[in-house]
């Protein structure tokens, strides 16, 4: 089953591959379509069940992928883990668009000489609230 780059899920996608924080490349629609057909070999998969309405929608750079789920939230999955099962993916319980949200934020935080984290963590909770609970990676503190 090849996964077309014109799905509808991927309209929130950037429209190039951009690496938005250190942890977050965020892919475009055509390589999240590519990435996506490529993990839906069995091989990747706990039992070989395959489970074909995930998306991966972006990466760490280190094995560890953003996924679109079934749901239209975002999740997350540790590479560590070896095998794929939907039952290891982490919610994030947040859209596409405030998954970008949140990587830009973290990337401009990232590259600042000196941030207020107070302000960090309100924006982080305007964004959706209990979201730096959520967030897979440690967030910067000062």
């Amino acid at each position: 089953m090849q996964i077309s780059a014109a799905d509808p899920r991927f309209r929130p996608l950037p429209d190039a591959v951009r690496e938005l924080s250190a942890d977050v490349r965020a892919f475009d629609a055509a390589l999240a379509a590519r990435v996506s057909t490529d993990y839906l070999d069995h091989g990747y998969w706990v039992d070989l069940e395959v489970d074909k309405r995930w998306l991966v929608i972006g990466d760490n750079g280190a094995g560890d992928h953003w996924l679109l789920g079934p749901d239209g939230e975002v999740w997350f999955f540790d590479h560590n883990y070896g095998e794929r099962a939907a039952l290891l993916f982490e919610p994030l319980e947040i859209s596409v668009t405030e998954w970008l949200m949140m990587a830009h934020l973290l990337g401009r935080t990232e590259n600042a000489a000196a941030f207020d984290p107070d302000r960090l963590a309100a924006a982080i909770d305007a964004i959706s609230p209990g979201l730096a609970e959520r967030w897979p990676y440690e967030l910067p503190v000062d």
